[in-house]
């Protein structure tokens, strides 16, 4: 190829965000040249090169803006990438050099969770499940702790913390159970709160019942049935 492509040094790319850079293209041929530009891989959805075409004299130097857009996604996840630009001579066809930068990709977190079903049923005990996603593009750890419980309620997570990869879901089993036990009488509502943690970002309040019913409510036939 009639020419040298760089970039500067390795460029920091925040999700949502342009990063925006130059690309130093030099025409080592004696007759000006034009070059174009292909990037390479999963780049190239999420990156362009401007101008498309560079008009260079003989012996000089023109300069591309390349703006990457990373996708505030989980994917690409946090970290480096090669970022690769093709450029092609008009004058040398054949002989495209690469240019090559790291582009460091920030990472940022976007968790959300639930608890259902709301409101779980039983004679002593009832099941719930909180659910973690994970839409940020760096692994998250969360811990699901037990805010407050009313008076005659248990509450027990398993597993209390959550290990979730970039674009995945995890879940925690919730039992809330009952001290004592209700033979007759009205059902009983039990109500209790939860919250979970994850570093660097609000902690999520999750509430949820119990309600308790008489023993024998579970095997009641319908009426009319």
């Amino acid at each position: 190829m009639a020419g040298k492509a760089s970039f500067g040094s390795s460029i920091l790319a925040v999700p949502g965000e342009p990063a925006v850079f130059d690309l130093a293209v030099d025409n080592t041929a004696s007759v000006p040249d034009v070059f174009s530009f292909d990037v390479d891989g999963e780049p190239s959805r999420w990156t362009t090169v401007a101008p498309a075409r560079l008009q260079v004299p003989a012996g000089g130097r023109g300069v591309a803006r390349v703006t990457c857009q990373v996708p505030r996604r989980p994917d690409p996840p946090a970290g480096a990438i090669v970022l690769r630009v093709a450029v092609l001579s008009r004058v040398a066809r054949s002989r495209p050099v690469v240019a090559e930068a790291v582009l460091r990709i920030a990472s940022f977190i976007n968790v959300s969770a639930d608890l259902g079903p709301p409101t779980s049923t039983g004679w002593r005990s009832g099941d719930h499940t909180v659910t973690l996603r994970n839409q940020g593009n760096a692994p998250v750890v969360a811990t699901v702790k037990v805010r407050r419980a009313d008076d005659d309620l248990v509450v027990a997570v398993q597993p209390a913390t959550l290990a979730v990869p970039p674009g995945s879901a995890a879940m925690s089993l919730v039992t809330a159970t009952c001290r004592s036990r209700l033979t007759r009488g009205p059902e009983q509502r039990r109500a209790f709160a939860l919250r979970v943690e994850v570093a660097g970002v609000p902690h999520i309040p999750l509430e949820g019942e119990m309600l308790q019913v008489p023993r024998g409510w579970l095997h009641r036939a319908p009426a009319g049935g």
